[in-house]
């Protein structure tokens, strides 16, 4: 087409032409993600080094407990507004996910609104009863902390993936690649540090055995069975 027929084309035409690149789905995933850009500034506010001391954390195996007490305290706020942004980012992905499989309804408020936070809250609960069965308090204080602290680098790489796949939802099946081996390579990592943290502490075998069943086989297969329907109708 030349440019003089290009410039006298019809108005109406133009729309068919068009594809939106944003449509509802991307619209609320797009708030998502806003709501997450807001909880990351906030903690580069409230704590300038945090985004620093959370690589360390992830990277580090003994003096653990020292270094997250000294640099980056569990109870700050910015600790609590990384987990929030997990809990966004995670549930960006989920949403995501669901718009590829094209889940609607029940099924996809399941797995978006519940399943990143019945992940997090399972690990805390886990921990309590476990604590209530061997009657100790500090044997699994670490492994929690490399939950805490992995959860909260997975909010992050989350939230770059969700946005990247926001803007190229036809490579939807290498973004839901890349977000299970994110949590793959994350867990085998912080299992394998988690093992090597209890067994310095001359553990029991059976005490290893309840932690693996409760703070991390229990959890991945209630995600495992979201995921794969067992759950949903």
């Amino acid at each position: 087409m030349n440019t003089f027929a290009l410039l006298f084309t019809p108005l109406q035409a133009i729309p068919e032409g068009l594809v939106p690149r944003f449509d509802a789905g991307n619209t609320i995933v797009g708030v998502i993600l806003f709501a997450a850009f807001i909880t990351i500034a906030l903690v580069r506010i409230s704590h300038s080094s945090m985004y620093a001391s959370l690589v360390i954390a992830n990277m580090r195996v003994g003096g653990l407990k020292a270094f997250i007490r000294e640099s980056m305290p569990l109870n700050k706020l910015s600790s609590g507004l990384l987990l929030f942004n997990y809990l966004l980012s995670s549930s960006a992905m989920l949403y995501l996910y669901c718009v590829y499989q094209n889940i609607e309804g029940k099924d996809s408020v399941l797995i978006v609104l519940l399943l990143p936070a019945a992940l997090l809250a399972s690990t805390f609960v886990s921990l309590f009863l476990t604590r209530m069965l061997v009657g100790v308090n500090d044997i699994f204080q670490e492994p929690l902390i490399l939950k805490v602290i992995g959860a909260q680098f997975l909010g992050l790489i989350y939230f770059c993936l969700a946005l990247i796949w926001m803007l190229n939802t036809n490579y939807s099946l290498v973004f839901i690649n890349l977000m299970v081996w994110a949590f793959i390579i994350e867990s085998i990592f912080r299992i394998i540090k988690s093992i090597v943290l209890v067994f310095s502490k001359g553990v029991p075998l059976y005490y290893i055995i309840l932690y693996f069943c409760t703070l991390e086989i229990l959890p991945l297969l209630i995600a495992y069975f979201v995921l794969s329907g067992s759950f949903v109708d």
